[in-house]
Formats: C-alpha cells, sequence, structure tokens
C-alpha cells in the first residue's frame, strides 16, 4: 500500500489524543531458535498498521504539542560485513519511501531524543503498546523501556496506545478490503488445488501440502495461521494442527486455512468427503450447519450486537439437531458445539477491537460448526464477510459450500 494510507493511519491516531502526548510503537525484535538462527520475523501488527514497515527494531516516535506533530522512526545503521550474511538494513530512504515519515534517525540516538522530547513538554504523557496475553509472560520491550522511564522522569504518565488503534483497525479502508479479497481468492486456488488431489489412505499433510505449493507458487511468503486439515475425529479439536493421520474412506475432512496477502489474512473452513461424495447422514449434519450459517449471514446489518449471532447460530443449531434427535435442549448443545460463531478478521486472523456493535467497514467471519467426537465427525464452514451500509457482502462467496457444490467442485467441474 502507499504511505499515504499510513500517514492518514497515523493522523487519525494522533487526533484522538490528548497535547504533551509522545507515542512510541516499536517493531519487534527477532527471536532466536538456537546459535544464530532466528525464527521468521513478523512485525507488531500496530506497529506495521502505522508505518507499512515489516523490519525489526525500529522504533516510531510521534510527539504531540501545541495541535501540532513531529514524527520521527530511529533505524539501525547498516553494517557492510554483516549485511554480507543476511543482507542490508532498512535504509533511510526506504524507510521515507514505505512510512511517509521524512525525519529518519539512527536508532543509537533514540534515548536522547526521547530525553529530550520529555525535557521540553510540561506533563508528557507517554503512551506505548503494552499489549501482554498472560501474566507469566517475560517482559516485553515497551515494559522495560516504561520501567526506566518511570525510574528517571517521575512527572511523566504512561498510557496503553493498543485500544486506541485496535478501534481504528476495526474498521476496514478500501485498500485494507482489497488486501483480504486477494488472499480470499489465492485461498480459493489452493482449496481447488487440494480438493481435487483428495484420495482415502492420503495423509492430512500430503493435503496441505497441495494448497502450500499453490500458495508458494503465487508469491505468497506467509500463511495466515498454522493449516488444519483435520479427518475424522481430529476435526472435533477445534485447533488440532498436528495434520499427521491418514484418511479413511469414510471420513469427513475439515480444513481451515488462509492465505496472507501483505500481511492480512483470509480464514476459511470448508468441510469436504475424503472419497468425493457425502453418506446421506453426513449430509444431514453438514446442512444443519450450512443452513445455521447461512440464517446467521442473513442477519447481519449495521447496528446489530455481536453478541447475536452467536445466539442466532445455537438456536439454528439447536433446532437442526432437535429435528433429528440428536440433542434436546441448550445445555447439551454446548457437548457438540462450543466456540463462537465469529471474529474479526484483517491483520490478526483473530482481528483486534472490542466486540460490541457491527459497523460497515468491518470484516468478520461466520464459522458455526458441529463436532460428535464418538461418531469421528467434525463439521465447520467459514465465509469471510464484510458489513456494508446497508447489509453484507460475501467476500469468499467463489469458494463452493453447498453439498451438490462441493461434489462437482472434488471432481474438477
Amino acid at each position: 500500500m502507499k504511505s499515504d494510507f499510513f500517514a492518514d493511519n497515523r493522523k487519525r491516531l494522533i487526533d484522538q489524543l490528548p497535547d504533551e502526548s509522545i507515542v512510541v510503537v516499536y517493531s519487534g525484535n527477532m527471536l532466536y531458535k538456537t546459535g544464530d538462527e532466528t525464527y521468521p520475523f513478523t512485525p507488531n501488527r500496530n506497529f506495521y498498521y502505522l508505518t507499512g514497515i515489516d523490519r525489526d527494531n525500529i522504533i516510531l516516535v510521534i510527539v504531540k504539542s501545541n495541535q501540532k506533530c513531529r514524527e520521527k522512526l530511529f533505524i539501525e545503521n547498516n553494517d557492510p560485513v554483516l549485511s554480507r550474511w543476511i543482507g542490508e538494513k532498512l535504509s533511510q530512504a526506504e524507510a521515507k519511501d514505505l512510512s511517509g515519515i521524512p525525519y529518519i534517525q539512527s536508532f543509537d540516538s533514540f534515548e536522547k531524543t526521547l530525553h529530550n522530547e520529555i525535557i521540553v513538554l510540561h506533563q508528557p504523557k507517554v503512551w506505548m503498546d503494552f499489549q501482554r496475553r498472560s501474566w507469566q509472560e517475560a517482559f516485553t520491550w515497551e515494559q522495560m523501556l516504561n520501567q526506566s522511564l518511570q525510574s528517571k522522569y517521575p512527572h511523566i504518565s504512561s498510557h496503553h496506545i493498543g485500544p486506541n488503534i485496535h478501534a481504528l483497525r476495526r474498521i476496514k479502508q478500501p485498500e485494507e478490503i482489497k488486501l483480504i479479497e486477494k488472499a480470499i481468492e489465492l485461498t480459493h486456488l489452493g482449496l481447488t488445488e487440494l480438493v481435487t488431489h483428495s484420495q482415502p489412505g492420503m495423509t492430512e499433510y500430503e493435503m496441505e501440502a497441495y494448497f502450500d505449493f499453490i500458495l508458494r507458487k503465487n508469491g505468497v511468503t506467509d500463511k495466515a495461521f498454522k493449516t488444519i486439515a483435520a479427518c475424522g475425529k481430529n476435526a472435533a479439536t477445534l485447533h488440532y494442527c498436528d495434520n499427521c493421520a491418514i484418511m479413511g474412506e469414510s471420513d469427513l475432512l475439515l480444513l481451515d486455512l488462509g492465505a496472507q496477502w501483505e500481511y492480512y489474512s483470509a480464514d476459511i473452513t470448508r468441510t469436504i468427503p475424503v472419497c468425493g461424495h457425502f453418506s446421506n447422514p453426513q449430509k444431514t449434519l453438514y446442512q444443519i450447519v450450512l443452513d445455521t450459517q447461512l440464517a446467521v449471514i442473513d442477519m447481519i446489518k449495521p447496528g446489530l450486537a455481536f453478541e447475536e449471532l452467536n445466539k442466532t447460530a445455537r438456536k439454528e443449531l439447536l433446532k437442526g439437531l432437535q429435528t433429528i434427535g440428536k440433542c434436546q435442549n441448550d445445555t447439551e448443545l454446548q457437548e457438540f458445539y462450543y466456540h463462537g460463531v465469529s471474529h474479526y478478521l484483517g491483520l490478526d486472523t483473530h482481528d483486534v477491537g472490542q466486540r460490541d456493535v457491527l459497523e460497515p467497514g468491518m470484516v468478520i467471519t461466520v464459522e458455526p460448526g458441529l463436532y460428535f467426537q464418538d461418531e469421528n465427525v467434525g463439521i465447520r464452514i467459514e465465509d469471510d464477510v464484510l458489513i456494508t451500509q446497508k447489509g453484507y457482502q460475501i467476500l469468499s462467496c467463489k469458494i463452493p459450500k453447498t453439498v451438490d457444490d462441493i461434489e462437482k467442485w472434488m471432481k474438477g467441474l
């Protein structure tokens, strides 16, 4: 995307903040596997949303004073010797071109510059991304910086910038929707390659390999998440990803997968019969899940409370199971349906933001499921849906999902 997009994101963020604010956002650092080998780097998504830069060890600083803003990036200097081994660091020109920020300084000058900014302001408010998944999680770069600042400058106040950025990220701009659509298109291509090769006796990881090949062939550098290819009873484990079982003649294969394009994710689930056609009992359960998904999608509109989606999903699933005598009440339903029906989608597969009321520009998933571990059956159907001014648009509508369409799809028709 163009630097104008990221510049606008920064403006919309800083407009929310009071005067005498200093925003500090870190791109993240490389994590080591062992010795001198690192894991593949992926940027802090809040940092990427504000800069368009996906390199490690870069700091964004925005200062708001007297209703005016100063923006700076701090990047590492290039090491000519090390660059022969791992490539060159991001140059100042590249950083400026990607982000639209004209003032680029050396990473080593960050502490001195921050000190000067704090001294100039009367009652500075320092905003950083303090998000942690758990109490036990190790100290982050931001938390260590905050400890240092609090000890040196007792007069400053620290604030969490995460919720402010997350509120912006909930509503997708047209450029973001196009990237999600591209990720969905690539996911469709990979799924088509996968389903047309399905045969009993093959392994789950062979199915995953067909999907991966098409993605890499089309320039995808990373998937949205680790692929779930779960046959039989494995499909009853929501985040199963061992993908090592052998598929049986009568198995269903649950595929929860997605390509990532310029860090924007697709998240699609389809459930297919390994042998190419559904049995009658499988059709019955599959249709209950599909009817539920269609009912949930049909109710989507601006102003609807997020929680209403799951209420409808539970009501429709229960109604379907009662019809065939598999479930009597909502309490029993918990045994067969034990996850939410929707989440946001964007720079993160389970994207950020408060789940309260649907608004135009949000992109959500709709993914009801039923799981019968004793019967070796798990079925889930998931599509990606854009909330529009008047209702919704199914972004993944071209990916087959009816019983007849899936059976034709698997035959290459």
